[in-house]
């Protein structure tokens, strides 16, 4: 079966929710590359210091990937640099699966670990999940980017 009449049809029967969820779970794994650069916005995120404080802003969707890899990595630059305060603005997010769940959690263990403290700024848009996960008492988190910058004076 080609490639590209799979692609059709798959994209006529399944959402695009269901394409990630299989997706994610490598089902699809052959045409995991070529699906991810059609379009899908997934996870980027900047980083910048306000004070002593690091701001990942995070955009698109959570889903995993090198991405994920990078925002750990980021992490653990800025411990090792000595800045061990973060707050994670998820303002930009559009959704995540339990891989981004996962990503903010490992986040949490290292940065706790380190002697520091992360904080979530605008959850709205991930909020159900958190709440359902019970994950919400778990995070610090705030209304606003601001909010959570205060919270450190």
């Amino acid at each position: 079966m080609e490639e590209s009449f799979f692609t059709e049809v798959s994209s006529e029967i399944l959402s695009e929710w269901e394409l990630l969820y299989l997706l994610d779970d490598g089902i699809l794994f052959g045409l995991k590359e070529k699906f991810n650069n059609k379009g899908i916005n997934r996870m980027k995120f900047e980083d910048a210091l306000e004070g002593e404080v690091v701001v990942l802003d995070v955009s698109g969707k959570i889903m995993g990937g090198d991405e994920t890899t990078m925002f750990h990595g980021k992490i653990h630059e800025y411990i090792t640099g000595n800045k061990k305060n973060f707050v994670v603005d998820l303002a930009k997010v559009d959704w995540m699966n339990s891989v981004g769940l996962g990503m903010l959690i490992s986040a949490l263990t290292t940065v706790k670990n380190s002697g520091g403290r992360l904080v979530l700024a605008n959850i709205t848009k991930i909020e159900s999940i958190l709440t359902i996960t019970r994950l919400i008492t778990v995070f610090e988190h705030y209304d606003s980017r601001e909010e959570a910058l205060k919270s450190f004076a």
